[in-house]
């Protein structure tokens, strides 16, 4: 569910940008650029609270061990599932001058047999190398399953925040753990799926509806493409889940 409202808020605001354009497209009465503004963003904030809502309550807390970083990561690295930087920001914060480095990486496709702990383990190892190399109070890891189009076909495999000072974002905090944020999906993304996000991301402005997007119908064409039956492939439903370190 977090895969689909998370969806569904980007959607939104795509929506936004066309009825800007044409108000028409709005699903209200008497549609104007302004209605049209405030009716969509409102959706999509209801989206993205809904997103959090459900990401909090229905994932699963897992546990995850410091020794994960020793029995894995070089090892996938290793194996082929290394990873590519697709973008590094420092983002500077006046305020506090706790600046934090934001680093986005991508998966080589040969990723369908990577289990959550290595997921999890590669997104951390980076985090702690981008930390010695930038010292940065916090440092911000995105591993994506892709480089596409667009962030549809670029499925988050893991998400971490490192802060080993344990002071937090504004360093007045005082955390329990260096790891403020540790998030995986259940494994890798398959070849076919991978392909199925590449072509989602292509696609999926061609199946826009006042109420949607009409995911069946881009589906049939997608697997058509791929020359799969419909519904065969479902790569929204690896999502991330939260875990959490525990010491041993």
């Amino acid at each position: 569910m977090y895969a689909i409202f998370s969806f569904l808020a980007y959607l939104t605001l795509a929506c936004l940008v066309v009825a800007l354009w044409k108000p028409r497209f709005c699903p209200v009465k008497n549609p104007t650029r302004l209605k049209s503004m405030v009716f969509y963003l409102t959706v999509s904030l209801v989206f993205f609270a809904l997103s959090c809502f459900v990401d909090s309550g229905d994932s699963k807390l897992g546990e995850f061990s410091p020794t994960a970083l020793d029995d894995v990561g070089d090892s996938a690295v290793g194996d082929g599932m290394g990873v590519t930087v697709l973008a590094k920001e420092e983002i500077l914060i006046p305020a506090t001058g706790r600046n934090r480095l934001q680093v986005t990486l991508g998966m080589r496709e040969k990723q369908d047999e990577a289990t959550q702990k290595e997921l999890l383990s590669i997104a951390a190892r980076e985090a702690v190398k981008y930390h010695k190399a930038s010292g940065l109070p916090v440092v911000m890891v995105n591993l994506v399953c892709q480089k596409a189009v667009n962030a549809l076909g670029e499925r988050q495999l893991a998400q971490v925040v490192y802060i080993p000072d344990g002071k937090g974002f504004d360093g007045a905090s005082t955390l329990t753990s260096p790891w403020e944020t540790l998030r995986a999906a259940k494994r890798g993304f398959s070849l076919s799926e991978l392909k199925y996000l590449q072509l989602w991301a292509r696609y999926y402005r061609d199946y826009q509806s006042p109420s949607g997007v009409q995911e069946k119908e881009l589906d049939s064409l997608i697997s058509a493409e791929l020359g799969v039956a419909p519904g065969s492939i479902h790569p929204f439903a690896n999502a991330l889940e939260s875990l959490t370190m525990v010491e041993q």
